[in-house]
């Protein structure tokens, strides 16, 4: 038996088990943004997206982006496995997790790249020459 309730931002499949067992609740749009955001690293430039969303808490950063701009589809399975087996992922979110995903990656590279050049020391003022002085 399948049931399914939503409201504005998440949808929620309630898979009904012959037994009373622990259930568990899946979120299936984090797997799929997980998925995403391997094959979108995997293609892009080395440096600066798979150099800095290599680093965990960067790529941590992203997903959290991702998953705060995306509405959520969840299951509730007696079966964690049998759960993530039956629901492929969804489909219809990818395009507005790969789009969230670029913006992401967009936003928080230059955030961090930006963080780091302030940073650094400025220039140290250049010599000068004999001739300048006079």
């Amino acid at each position: 038996m399948l049931a399914k309730t939503a409201n504005q931002s998440h949808s929620i499949f309630v898979m009904a088990a012959a037994r009373s067992a622990k259930p568990y609740v899946i979120n299936l749009t984090e797997r799929t943004t997980l998925e995403e955001a391997n094959r979108l690293l995997a293609t892009c430039a080395p440096y600066p997206y798979r150099q800095l969303f290599a680093l965990p808490s960067l790529r941590q950063q992203l997903i959290h982006y991702v998953l705060n701009r995306v509405s959520k589809i969840y299951v509730v399975a007696h079966h964690p496995r049998l759960a993530k087996k039956q629901y492929a992922p969804a489909v219809a979110q990818k395009p507005a997790i790969r789009q969230a995903l670029e913006e992401g990656m967009d936003v928080i590279a230059s955030s961090y790249l930006k963080r780091r050049t302030s940073r650094l020391p400025a220039p140290l003022p250049q010599p000068l020459s004999a001739a300048a002085m006079n």
